[in-house]
């Protein structure tokens, strides 16, 4: 199943399970595409504009799930928190800067390490938004971000710029 179906799948069930209640919402779980390609060096293009233009990244909540939908560059990111899973996938927690409290989760299997503080770029579908649920605590990412608001993406590519 390619990731656009998945996109799909996944934005079906958000939207269905809309109705139903908090708990039920929080466990839905991300999981990392297949395809994801790690590169030195992206940039934003036609295909993927840089999400400061399509977006006020500072306030995301102000966007219904129907409008997080699209395939956007998160441009150097800051790697807020990460963890690692069974599966060998990493659960990164960016922000668009260091200081930011606005949180965007990528699920990536990636050929190159992933640390805090390392800057980020990644071509990405937007897949609505969600809240740090217990998969992602229990891969690593810091309990302190349990039930933080975050956008979801799936990569199709990365960059990781070490410090």
């Amino acid at each position: 199943m390619n990731k656009y179906n998945k996109l799909l799948i996944t934005g079906m069930a958000i939207l269905m399970s809309a109705t139903a209640s908090l708990e039920t919402i929080s466990t839905i779980n991300v999981y990392a595409s297949d395809d994801t390609k790690t590169v030195k060096k992206l940039s934003p293009n036609s295909d993927y504009p840089n999400i400061k233009s399509k977006f006020d990244i500072t306030n995301m909540s102000q966007y219904s799930d129907n409008d997080l939908f699209g395939t956007v560059t998160l441009n150097k990111f800051y790697v807020k928190d990460v963890g690692a899973d069974s599966m060998k996938q990493y659960h990164v927690l960016l922000t668009p800067t260091k200081h930011s409290s606005q949180y965007f989760l990528l699920v990536t299997k990636s050929k190159k390490k992933i640390r805090l503080h390392n800057k980020l770029t990644a071509q990405v579908a937007l897949n609505g938004s969600s809240k740090i649920n217990d998969a992602q605590i229990n891969s690593g990412i810091s309990e302190s971000y349990s039930d933080k608001h975050v956008i979801l993406t799936m990569p199709d590519k990365i960059a990781v710029y070490h410090k």
